[in-house]
């Protein structure tokens, strides 16, 4: 992703169940860190081709973050009733 490009990032998410009745959070943080309570926010659910996906705006025009140049990795924070996975996503690149 360019650092000037604002977009939703969009994490596919498979489940037994549907998840996205389900309260969902994203952190970016640099790829060798885990993320703290700071660095989580609030997501949105959208479909693509049948399959779950938990997406986040991003980018320097209207994006909850903005980026800088470098290696970073998605975790969500999904609050499934008794259940609450933390699952870590692949990193990605800014350029």
């Amino acid at each position: 992703m360019d650092r000037a490009s604002t977009e939703y990032l969009q994490i596919p998410v498979t489940a037994a169940t549907d998840p996205t009745s389900y309260p969902v959070r994203i952190a970016l943080i640099p790829s060798t860190t885990r993320p703290a309570d700071a660095d989580w926010h609030p997501a949105t659910w959208t479909t693509i081709d049948d399959i779950p996906h938990a997406q986040l705006l991003v980018g320097p025009d209207g994006g909850v973050l903005t980026l800088a140049v470098g290696r970073w990795r998605p975790w969500l924070d999904i609050e499934a009733g008794t259940e609450h996975p933390i699952i870590r996503a692949p990193a990605f690149d800014i350029t």
